[in-house]
């Protein structure tokens, strides 16, 4: 509230003095401080506002600004199309006007856009242009949020080894300039990494640190995130009670700030809440409204989740031919997207129906298919579930002593990570 009657002066005596340059300034700034809030419609207002001054008075860089700060409410509204126009729009002009810390900024933003709507070899095509900027211009701050974005890109690759690496070096940098913010978003991140890996005691640690900072600073978007994944790390040691509780506060988080793509991705998250407590009505009301959403907004990746998601639904329904159709769906998709991570997943799914429908064979390929992602993008939980998928799959084709061994990997990777569900799945 501070910075907004700061900047609402500020408006206003620019109107009093009828200087059109500091009104267009005093709207930008209104806009980022709406933004910070959560406010996006509002910003999005303000920065059209800017935008067309700026256009008014023939300034070519500050139309640049205006074009990068719109495309970042849309991005945050989840216009993902809209996003990348005006990302593009002041890529073009920081390039014309030789601003090449603006220009590795555009990257930087349109490598986002790209890896919002799951196209992640391109969203690593743009944030590596956005570091060589980085590094060639001596812009620290904006190193440090290369190396974030990789890390996130590398994570959807299913590159998990790799995404810490980034994170980690993202962390160092935030904590030398005392970038509070991005220190929380690297402790989220890492937490992440964590999880991906199974070491979920680890993830916990770095969740709650994010939270600290995110609530200590006001940053109602990282408390929201911070939620959200600590739901994942609950729901991934099998404390579903908690989860649910950690995504319902996302899900209020993300609508309060009107976040519509993170409002897509707690109700999937929800419903994999609801599916594990056996409600699988309200996860299939859940992820129908995940999917909506994703498509609303153009995000292909979200779009694969919800199908995987929903063909899970299928599968515990006893819906076998459905759920074989959305985990399909799943599997094109992330083909498609590069999404090596989802690839898995989906090969993991159609074994699991496969059995359900007695074709053992088959089954048994996908199930190997999930392993040999799994062991190569370091996801050691999915490792584990494979092992657990390939030694029913063996146990039902009468190979007892090869199914053993199966169970005895997956019991391994169950007692080291601290995956007490598995484990007792294990011995269940």
């Amino acid at each position: 509230a501070g910075a907004k009657e700061y900047h609402e002066k500020d408006l206003k005596i620019a109107e009093e003095s009828a200087d059109r340059p500091a009104q267009g300034k005093a709207y930008g700034n209104l806009g980022n401080t709406y933004e910070a809030m959560g406010e996006f419609a509002k910003a999005r207002e303000m920065h059209e506002k800017d935008l067309e001054i700026k256009t008014e008075t023939g300034d070519v860089a500050g139309q640049g600004i205006a074009h990068c700060n719109l495309g970042c409410v849309h991005y945050s509204m989840g216009d993902m199309a809209k996003a990348k126009e005006m990302h593009e729009k002041d890529l073009s002009i920081t390039k014309q006007n030789g601003d090449l810390k603006g220009e590795g900024k555009a990257y930087g933003n349109l490598g986002n856009v790209h890896y919002s709507t799951g196209d992640f070899p391109a969203a690593k095509e743009m944030h590596e242009k956005h570091l060589a900027n980085a590094l060639q211009t001596g812009d620290v701050a904006g190193e440090g949020k290369a190396y974030c974005n990789l890390g996130n890109v590398y994570h959807s690759l299913g590159e998990i080894m790799k995404a810490r690496e980034m994170h980690e070096k993202h962390l160092e940098i935030a904590q030398r300039l005392g970038d509070v913010a991005g220190e929380g978003k690297a402790y989220g991140n890492l937490g992440n990494a964590y999880d991906s890996l199974g070491d979920f005691a680890k993830a916990k640690e770095m969740h709650e640190k994010h939270l600290e900072i995110a609530v200590k600073t006001g940053d109602k978007a990282g408390e929201g995130k911070s939620f959200c994944n600590l739901g994942n790390v609950y729901h991934s040691i099998g404390d579903i009670e908690k989860a649910k509780e950690m995504r319902e506060k996302h899900l209020g988080s993300v609508q309060q700030i009107g976040d519509v793509a993170g409002e897509g991705k707690a109700y999937g998250n929800l419903g994999n809440t609801y599916h594990a407590m056996g409600d699988f009505a309200k996860a299939k009301e859940m992820h129908e409204k995940h999917l909506k959403i994703a498509e609303q907004t153009g995000d292909v990746a979200g779009t694969g989740k919800a199908y995987g998601n929903l063909g899970n639904v299928h599968y515990s329904l006893g819906d076998y031919a459905e759920a074989k159709e959305m985990h399909h769906k799943r599997l094109e998709i992330a083909k498609r997207i590069g999404d090596l991570a989802g690839e898995g997943k989906a090969y993991g799914n159609l074994g699991n129906v496969l059995v359900a429908l007695g074709e053992l064979d088959p089954a048994q390929e996908m199930h190997e298919q999930h392993l040999k992602i799994a062991k190569q993008t370091g996801d050691v939980a999915g490792e584990g579930k494979a092992y657990s998928n390939l030694g029913l799959v063996l146990f039902g084709k009468g190979a007892y002593a090869k199914a053993k061994e199966m169970h005895d990997l997956h019991l391994a990777i169950a007692q080291r990570t601290g995956d007490v569900a598995g484990e007792g799945r294990v011995y269940g």
